[in-house]
């Protein structure tokens, strides 16, 4: 019951959040659409003028590095940055190398260092530890769900996995088949970002929002009926007793 409780309120929050984000550009913002577009064209302009375009993927990739260690900007303004200052296939290579290069560090980080926060994080998680017991190197389902959830932290699944010595291959093929939804999402609207109004934009956002709900629900029901699988494969005696 206390699942569904939290899904209305997601819900509801979403709603409300969106009713206030189209009564803001009824109210407010369409009085200074003209100025807004002219301040974003000129920005656009400048951006676009940018000769030195190397600098911009090395600065890039050097934070994508040190992300690997501290959490200094979240991954969305690195992929968005990527879609304002490159052409949109570019922009998605260079995210996707970024976050495989960040993902890869941390994941030999765990190798070597096992143990800290992401196994804390999990032992906080009764049943994300369950699932993860039947799988001595690590879910792979349940990897790719992680990728697919917003704002899920990269580093500690990263740590978890290499520490769990879930093989390579399959962790980072798995990790950015989930994670590439919302990189190329956020990609496009950092493409489209001076135009705010447009498809181009809003379109992303939209199934921006709807992917981050999916996934929030895919989650819960991996997760909750595989609690609930297990209590129907235990004896009556047990079930009570079942946390």
């Amino acid at each position: 019951m206390r699942r569904y409780m939290r899904l209305i309120v997601l819900i509801t929050v979403l709603l409300v959040l969106l009713a206030g984000i189209f009564l803001f550009f009824q109210l407010v913002a369409v009085e200074h659409l003209d100025a807004l577009a002219r301040a974003l064209h000129s920005f656009e302009s400048e951006i676009a003028a940018i000769d030195n375009k190397l600098f911009v993927f090395l600065l890039l990739m050097l934070f994508f590095v040190i992300k690997a260690a501290f959490p200094v900007l979240p991954n969305s303004a690195l992929f968005i940055i990527a879609g304002v200052v490159f052409d949109r296939p570019v922009a998605l290579l260079i995210n996707v190398a970024g976050i495989a290069l960040q993902m890869t560090l941390r994941y030999y980080y765990g190798v070597h260092r096992p143990g800290g926060y992401a196994h804390r994080m999990v032992e906080r998680q009764e049943r994300i530890q369950q699932i993860l017991k039947k799988n001595e190197n690590g879910s792979i389902p349940l990897l790719f769900i992680f990728r697919l959830l917003p704002n899920f932290p990269i580093n500690t699944v990263s740590q978890l996995y290499g520490s769990m010595g879930c093989g390579y291959a399959e962790y980072i093929f798995v990790s950015l088949l989930g994670i590439l939804p919302k990189l190329t999402m956020y990609t496009l609207l950092g493409n489209s970002v001076f135009d705010p109004f447009s498809p181009a934009f809003l379109v992303p956002l939209a199934l921006l929002l709807l992917f981050s709900v999916s996934s929030v629900l895919l989650y819960w029901h991996f997760v909750y009926s595989k609690k609930k699988k297990r209590q129907e494969d235990l004896p009556p005696q047990d079930i009570a007793s079942s946390p």
